[in-house]
């Protein structure tokens, strides 16, 4: 196995990895921290080189890979070189390929769009800014992963591909899985929302109160205060008045 992952959210998402990856967001620090995750779990389980093309010209902050590394008790002196462009990249060899904001150089960009289909020859994954301006360039085949950011604590997002979704933590040292632990109410109008949405699908909120009143008991005013912080907590979603889940 290339990647030595430490988070089940990412193995769903990402296994098997059968094209390079594209992660998509504004939020400089998520894409650092993801890169750096995927960066040194490559190094963990396969121990060969990493390539960091870093197109920002030193706006990847190395601490990000030092504490990515002792989370995963990796030693990765040796192992990760960081260049400004694919075109310092060597011809040959097995190496992994990373780079960090390639929409942010024009020029960059393009060399990276000529030089994609041998590129891909290696294990390729990029963060890229929103919009990427790799699309508009011919023969770019990778999965995209939009980033989403879906509490107001600032660590649990939502990456989302065209076929897939999940939850995880970030904070400074990677990615984590995102246990649910819920108590009282809260945990009862889940498990209500859960098995309503299972069965019939994504509901209007008017429709699901009632559903969610007849299991659980709770007046009106509760259930919705309940839906609410459930909302706030990145748990569910509320698209218009449609209650989904993530």
């Amino acid at each position: 196995m290339l990647l030595d992952l430490r988070c089940s959210s990412l193995e769903s998402l990402l296994m098997p990895l059968r094209k390079p990856v594209i992660f998509i967001s504004n939020i400089e620090w998520v894409k650092q921290v993801i890169l750096a995750h995927l960066l040194v779990s490559y190094i963990s389980g396969s121990r060969h080189l990493a390539y960091l093309v870093d197109v920002s010209n030193g706006l990847f902050r190395v601490d990000v890979l030092v504490n990515a590394a002792k989370r995963f008790n990796v030693d990765i002196e040796g192992f990760v070189r960081v260049v400004n462009s694919v075109k310092e990249l060597p011809s040959s060899g097995e190496y992994g390929i990373f780079i960090y904001n390639a929409s942010v150089n024009y020029d960059e960009c393009s060399s990276i769009a000529r030089s994609w289909r041998n590129l891909a020859k290696h294990l390729l994954i990029l963060a890229d800014k929103k919009p990427s301006i790799l699309s508009r360039f011919r023969g770019i085949y990778a999965t995209k992963i939009h980033i989403h950011r879906t509490s107001s604590s600032g660590r649990v997002f939502l990456l989302k591909s065209y076929e897939k979704e999940v939850q995880v933590i970030i904070d400074s040292n990677g990615v984590y899985d995102y246990k649910v632990e819920l108590y009282g109410n809260l945990k009862l109008v889940y498990n209500a929302i859960k098995d309503a949405i299972l069965e019939f699908g994504p509901l209007d909120i008017k429709d699901i109160t009632p559903i969610i009143i007849s299991k659980t008991g709770l007046n009106k005013s509760t259930v919705h205060k309940c839906i609410a912080e459930l909302v706030r907590r990145g748990l569910i979603r509320l698209i218009g008045k449609t209650i989904t889940l993530l």
